[in-house]
């Protein structure tokens, strides 16, 4: 009888243990299945921040590199309109000296007929001067 008993018992406690060896197992498999998730889920979560950070990053980079453009393009806009302002005043400044030149030959050709036309006038009236004290002689 006491090695009936010891038999039961020792069937008893193999059963035990296996029983419990299984429950290990399968709380070991659920804890390393927990495990997973939970590592999974920090990657996702982690990934998800690094890609947060990597799209705001970007739009600063962005702003930034929008904002160089346009201080570049605005310089060469002013640098475009000071040559074209100096272009203008260039061509202003011939057209004032190509007039002013013009205008001195016209005074020049107005001077040198008005004093033509003086000559002329003053020998006409010398002419006459003359012809009539000749006349005046002849008599």
């Amino acid at each position: 009888q006491a090695q009936t008993l010891a038999a039961q018992a020792s069937d008893a406690t193999s059963q035990t243990a296996s029983a419990l060896r299984a429950e290990l197992e399968a709380a070991s498999q659920a804890a390393v299945a927990a495990a997973v998730e939970d590592t999974n889920a920090k990657a996702a979560a982690t990934r998800d921040a690094a890609l947060a950070e990597a799209e705001r990053e970007a739009g600063e980079v962005m702003k930034h590199f929008e904002a160089s453009l346009r201080a570049e393009l605005g310089e060469e806009k002013r640098a475009a309109l000071d040559a074209q302002a100096q272009t203008l005043a260039a061509q202003a400044s011939d057209a004032t000296s190509q007039t002013a030149s013009a205008l001195r030959a016209e005074l020049e050709a107005a001077k040198a007929a008005a004093f033509d036309a003086q000559a002329e006038a003053a020998k006409t009236e010398k002419r006459a001067a003359l012809d009539a004290q000749a006349a005046a002689l002849a008599e």
